[in-house]
């Protein structure tokens, strides 16, 4: 199952970053702007991890934390603080936690990324697996390997034991064909000079 984060920020620009750095990795973002976005979408089910600006619009990351942790199936969820304020102001209204890291603004991915891979484990950033393999149409599968394929088969370049059927040659049947200059050969015309109109 893919992972879901939820990112809570008022500044959109930092959304957009946020969304297309996960994203690229496969993992399921959720967007809010304030608060109450943030709360309605925790309603419909909990991320595996919340990052949020420090300030929120209409409440405080405090908050966030407190209902988050006060659910019963909320209790191990953890939080990343995006924050421009000096951490030792941010540590007084949000404690140290195991489960809160603070992150300074603005933001460093790299950091970023090593913060979540420590929540969330490397296993994280994996690059999606790809699709299962299909064969082309009209080939049948390599020998022994009809039934329960191996992830990565078909190999890059299948079917290359079995090449398209070559097109059918030309016939002869029609009656008429055509010369090198496309003009009409009757071929059931009689032999002999050609008659004058």
């Amino acid at each position: 199952m893919a992972t879901t984060i939820l990112t809570l920020d008022g500044d959109v620009a930092v959304r957009h970053v946020l969304k297309d750095f996960f994203t690229g990795f496969g993992i399921n973002v959720n967007s809010a702007a304030d608060f109450y976005t943030a709360m309605s979408t925790l309603g419909q089910g909990l991320p595996q991890l919340i990052i949020l600006e420090f300030t929120v619009t209409g409440g405080s990351a405090k908050d966030v934390i407190d209902g988050v942790h006060f659910r019963p199936d909320g209790s191990a969820v953890p939080f990343i603080i995006l924050t421009a304020a000096p951490l030792a102001e941010v540590e007084l209204l949000v404690p140290a936690s195991p489960l809160v890291r603070y992150l300074k603004k603005p933001l460093d991915l790299a950091e970023l990324k090593s913060t979540v891979e420590e929540f969330l484990g490397p296993q994280t950033f994996a690059p999606p697996a790809p699709p299962p393999a299909s064969f082309p149409p009209g080939y049948p599968p390599p020998p022994g390997l009809a039934a329960g394929l191996p992830p990565g088969y078909p190999p890059p370049g299948y079917p290359y034991a079995f090449p398209p059927t070559p097109a059918p040659m030309p016939t002869f049947e029609d009656e008429a064909q055509y010369s090198s200059d496309q003009n009409v050969i009757d071929l059931d015309a009689p032999e002999g000079p050609p008659r004058k109109p």
